[in-house]
């Protein structure tokens, strides 16, 4: 699924197998121009303050207003449920200003209220509940969604916030915190952690089955400064260094890598933040992964080792 978004906002359902387009859809609305797939092949669309969505056929079944158009959205990985996070700010009596913000959680495909007990504030959704982060000591915990009781996954080394990166079959990936290089891929059920080289990290993307998880990568030279400030071809009257862009496919099981793809990123590319979870996608399956690279949608077959 495909969008392109200039006044308006066009979706192309293509079939990658056999090259061809299946349906499209375009919304007469310049605010919709965020899109996700849902877990039964329906059409999530933010247009504005407002969620939108639609059935296989296209077709417009269920709204859902936010408190704003500015809300943070996110999905489990397997997107059958979202969350609806709207900060907000008030004064305590002290004078101190704190967060009360709202946070909403939902059925993707049918966009109904799904009821949760003392909702953390800043939740990272799984497939059956939430990760949580201890800002105090960088801690990570899991808690259900039908629970108030959370359990450890695992003590942070560091005094620092590891990024965690929740992927499917129940599996999130924490790390590499400030300390070291290698991040640790977890089972929410327990078990052995499998060590996973995950310096210069950018982004990680999962297929809804699971099945499948990418890793983004974004490698910066020891002179990236001087692109920062275009120093470099004022300097030495030559072109700005070319950093390395890199993806890597893993099957969710056993952390094994099955693929990778590396290139140098073009001179007009921004350094930082070129390639994000928007521009990379996975096949529900897993077997197939999509990015776009400059003005081409790029489609690559992976191994089938799992």
């Amino acid at each position: 699924m495909v969008s392109d978004a200039e006044d308006s906002t066009k979706t192309i359902v293509v079939d990658v197998k056999q090259q061809k387009v299946v349906r499209t859809l375009t919304l007469g609305n310049s605010n919709a121009q965020l899109m996700w797939p849902t877990s039964r092949g329906g059409l999530l669309v933010q247009a504005g303050s407002e969620m939108w969505l639609y059935n296989a056929d296209l077709a417009k079944i269920a709204t859902f207003p936010m408190a704003e158009a500015h809300s943070r959205i996110q999905f489990s990985p397997d997107a059958s449920v979202l969350s609806i996070q709207t900060p907000s700010w008030s004064k305590t009596a002290g004078g101190k200003w704190q967060s009360n913000g709202k946070t909403d959680f939902l059925q993707a495909d049918a966009l109904t209220l799904i009821p949760v007990v003392n909702p953390p504030k800043v939740p990272i959704l799984a497939d059956s509940g939430f990760v949580q982060v201890e800002q105090s000591d960088g801690d990570v915990y899991f808690r259900p969604f039908a629970s108030s009781e959370r359990t450890l996954l695992t003590k942070s080394k560091a005094k620092c916030t590891a990024r965690v990166f929740s992927l499917g079959h129940d599996k999130v990936l924490v790390g590499p915190n400030c300390s070291d290089r290698e991040a640790k891929l977890l089972s929410l059920a327990g078990g052995p952690s499998v060590p996973i080289n995950a310096g210069d990290l950018a982004f990680a993307q999962t297929s809804t089955s699971g099945a499948t998880f990418v890793l983004g990568f974004q490698r910066k030279s020891r002179m990236h400064f001087l692109k920062d400030f275009n120093l470099l071809g004022d300097l030495a009257g030559t072109e700005e260094i070319s950093e390395l862009a890199s993806l890597e496919a893993y099957e969710s099981n056993s952390g094994k890598k099955i693929f990778q793809l590396t290139w140098k990123t073009a001179k007009d590319e921004p350094l930082y933040n070129s390639y994000d979870n928007s521009a990379v996608a996975l096949s529900p399956d897993g077997l197939m992964l999509a990015m776009i690279h400059g003005n081409w949608l790029e489609v690559y077959q992976l191994p089938v080792s799992h």
